[in-house]
């Protein structure tokens, strides 16, 4: 009996002390609870008690910090060392450029690259923008495009297309500022040629002059009366010791010399051994009115010359060399290869403008040129006739495939297709040297 109360007593204050310890926990027994009682605390690891909440208490090697109380921590070293954020630098690379502000994508400007084959206005040149009106390469210009459009290259510098860069056109061209196209000037039928410094005159080529706005070819009448065009000038005509007026024509009855100077009536006629003389009917006869020349269907003059107005020396392929009507179609060419209203001289004779012109050339005749104006005119390529190349138009004679100017002073001589003389020239100038290699007019 007695061993086994002694035993319950043991277990009686193991048993108080877990139900007291269980109740702390169930509690939340700290120092914050109003129920906290000082100097209970137990060391569950067995090592006997701990106050926890003494100061100072090192628990594992640092500081006890009570955060119960208000704790500053600025300038606190929360031991977390710096972060360098930036990568590594490749030394092996160019500097880099700050491209802060920076337009990315230059290009469609005038002189950079294009835009995917774009411009701004100008043309895309091997990838490269040319401002419009600039050169695209030979013979070509740029067009530029409207509202800053990507402009085209087109073809430039002939008659009719557009003016090459700095408004240089092709030979016997000129650039019209009011279409910015080329068109050909200073031949007789063209436009005057525009002058060369302001303030200047406007002028044409081979002796012709500006008449107006019009270049007209020597020998024709000027727009003041009385006057014809004479070695690029217009000067007074039709009076004695004067040149003769358009198509050979004097006043008073005079006759038209081989100089193209006017005689009065009576005067010896050049040439003619002496024994004819210039009459009221404008021909060169003897005193008996038996032996003529220079007249309508009247022998050419001694010197290949007519003496009456709008006749020239004509003939040969089995016809008689008389002096007859020329410049209108199927007539005879005028002297230096002159015909009216636009026609073609092919052979020596007229062909009207828009007739075939003949010779192996089976195109029409246009103002002048034929192969419906692509050849024979001023610049143009010489024709192809059935044995040799030709020009057509008045006063241009081929040189090198070209149909250059003739007749002019210091400009090679005229080919008289009526005669076959190669040494004409324009009047008030004669040629000097070889007719057939190196004729070149001259003053007497």
């Amino acid at each position: 009996m007695c061993s086994t109360r002694r035993r319950r007593h043991r277990v009686a204050p193991v048993a108080s002390l877990f139900a007291l310890s269980l109740m702390a926990l169930a509690s939340g027994c700290t120092r914050s609870n109003s129920l906290y009682v000082g100097g209970t605390d137990v060391d569950l690891a067995g090592g006997g008690a701990i106050d926890l909440a003494a100061p100072g208490q090192d628990m594992s090697g640092g500081t006890v910090v009570d955060f119960a109380v208000p704790q500053d921590l600025a300038g606190r070293d929360l031991a977390v060392p710096p972060r360098d954020l930036l990568p590594p630098r490749d030394f092996s690379l160019p500097p880099v450029v700050d491209l802060l502000g920076r337009d990315l994508l230059v290009c469609g400007g005038n002189g950079e690259p294009c835009c995917n084959g774009a411009c701004r206005g100008g043309c895309c040149v091997a990838n490269s923008c040319v401002a419009p009106d600039a050169s695209c390469g030979t013979g070509q210009v740029c067009v530029g495009g409207a509202n800053n459009t990507t402009g085209s290259c087109t073809a430039c510098g002939g008659d009719g297309q557009a003016c090459c860069a700095g408004g240089s056109c092709g030979a016997g061209g000129y650039c019209d500022p009011a279409t910015d196209k080329c068109t050909t000037c200073g031949a007789p039928g063209q436009a005057c040629c525009p002058a060369a410094t302001p303030g200047g005159l406007a002028s044409c080529k081979a002796g012709s002059c500006c008449a107006g706005s019009t270049c007209i070819a020597p020998g024709e009448a000027c727009m003041a009366s009385g006057q014809v065009c004479l070695g690029g000038a217009c000067v007074a005509c039709g009076g004695t010791g004067q040149a003769c007026c358009a198509d050979r024509d004097c006043t008073g009855g005079g006759c038209c010399g081989p100089a193209g100077t006017c005689l009065a009536q009576g005067t010896t006629c050049p040439d003619t051994g002496g024994g004819l003389k210039c009459t009221a009917g404008q021909d060169c006869a003897d005193n008996n009115n038996i032996t003529k020349c220079g007249g309508n269907n009247e022998p050419c003059c001694a010197g290949n010359y007519c003496t009456d107005n709008g006749l020239t020396c004509a003939g040969g392929g089995g016809f008689a060399v008389l002096c007859r009507p020329c410049g209108g179609a199927n007539e005879a060419c005028c002297a230096n290869n002159r015909c009216d209203g636009g026609g073609c001289c092919v052979g020596g004779l007229c062909r009207g403008s828009g007739d075939a012109c003949g010779l192996g050339q089976n195109n029409q005749c246009a103002n002048g040129s034929c192969g419906s104006g692509s050849c024979g005119g001023l610049g143009q390529p010489c024709c192809q006739g059935t044995t040799n190349q030709y020009c057509s138009a008045d006063y241009t004679t081929c040189a090198q495939n070209t149909c250059v100017a003739c007749g002019g002073l210091n400009q090679r001589c005229c080919v008289d297709y009526r005669t076959g003389n190669r040494s004409t020239c324009l009047p008030g100038y004669v040629g000097k040297g070889d007719p057939m290699f190196g004729c070149l007019c001259n003053t007497p």
